[in-house]
């Protein structure tokens, strides 16, 4: 289709303009990043792009653009991928929290399938920046600018760029049963992304298996894990915020940082809930999580799990600690914490291994 004179005129403007759109583009990466970092889901990516010039001439010769300044919404864009499906609707929903969402041009094209249609799974957002995203100077260059946001999982964005690859670019004509392979491919991407749903909600029902387990006084002995760690700390030190807790609350835990505690600990000599339960009931570890208390002004058995996992591990010999686990030192207190009074005879005990 031929371009209007309109069309050209915008793409020329947009090709001298491209510098300062791919700006605006990491500046939209950063605050949809930002918008996302206290949610407590998983999030596998956030990235921005500006859209190239080529891609724009593409479009713009594909469509009937009279006015592409209000038609063409993707010049930047931003896709959010998450880990699962179930996901995608509690990121929109905060999007739509902190962005001006543009009305009518914001869809959920999965909800438009027909009933028993499989195909483009994603939700897209047309948004601008409001007034307080725009504070930080890095985002400027998004003032005025409507962009757009996409949401999927990770199994839909696959199945996504697969299908653009094949069929939007290749400027061919698909023939129908290749059409219905894609959509048989689009139907076992849909039961897989379920399935792993559901896998996430088993792995926490072992915990809650596992809690039960440790409750009745069973299993203290077993090998830990961190689905055991997890459940033990649960049921010792049930009033401090344990992980499963935090992920549900967004607080900012790093992620899957319980994998890098069993690690600590197990290097610490825990290796099972009965020598957890016991360090936890040595003065030397009962002095530190005090001083962790007194210094992030919580009482001591409210110290979140993260915490007493740190102090665990470090609290018998915090310099060998420091060096091999630093990257669960990110809160400053717990160095504090850790680090022994020359005047307390208790860190001169060793507790029994």
């Amino acid at each position: 289709m031929p371009l209007s004179d309109e069309a050209l005129r915008f793409f020329e403007a947009y090709q001298t303009d491209y510098g300062r759109m791919e700006g605006a583009a990491a500046a939209a990466e950063f605050l949809v990043g930002d918008a996302l970092r206290d949610l407590p889901v998983e999030i596998h990516a956030v990235t921005g792009r500006a859209k190239k010039p080529l891609s724009l001439l593409k479009k713009l010769r594909a469509g009937d653009y009279q006015n592409p300044a209000e038609q063409v919404t993707d010049q930047v864009a931003v896709r959010v991928i998450t880990y699962y499906e179930d996901h995608v609707d509690p990121v929109v929903a905060r999007l739509s929290q902190r962005f001006e969402i543009k009305p009518g041009e914001s869809q959920d094209l999965a909800a438009r399938l027909p009933v028993g249609a499989f195909g483009y799974r994603s939700h897209h957002l047309v948004v601008r920046a409001t007034v307080d995203g725009l504070a930080g100077s890095q985002a400027q260059g998004l003032r005025g600018l409507w962009f757009e946001i996409q949401v999927r999982s990770v199994l839909a964005h696959a199945w996504a760029e697969i299908e653009h690859e094949v069929v939007y670019k290749s400027g061919s004509v698909i023939p129908d049963d290749l059409n219905a392979r894609f959509a048989e491919i689009a139907a076992s991407l849909g039961v897989a992304d379920r399935e792993f749903i559901r896998l996430r909600h088993d792995r926490d029902a072992l915990v809650t298996d596992y809690a039960e387990r440790y409750g009745r006084g069973e299993d203290w002995d077993e090998p830990l894990d961190a689905s055991r760690l997890i459940a033990a700390l649960e049921v010792v030190r049930p009033s401090g915020l344990s992980f499963r807790c935090a992920q549900v609350e967004g607080t900012t835990f790093p992620p899957h940082i319980e994998t890098t505690c069993l690690d600590a600990l197990v290097e610490a000599g825990i290796r099972n809930g009965s020598e957890l339960r016991d360090r936890l009931g040595h003065e030397r570890c009962v002095i530190c999580l005090e001083s962790y208390g007194a210094l992030a002004d919580v009482p001591p058995n409210e110290v979140s799990h993260y915490s007493v996992c740190v102090v665990a591990a470090g609290c018998t010999d915090p310099e060998t600690f420091m060096r091999q686990f630093r990257d669960l030192l990110e809160d400053e207190i717990l160095t504090r914490a850790l680090t022994p009074d020359p005047d307390d005879d208790a860190a001169l005990d060793e507790p029994p291994q």
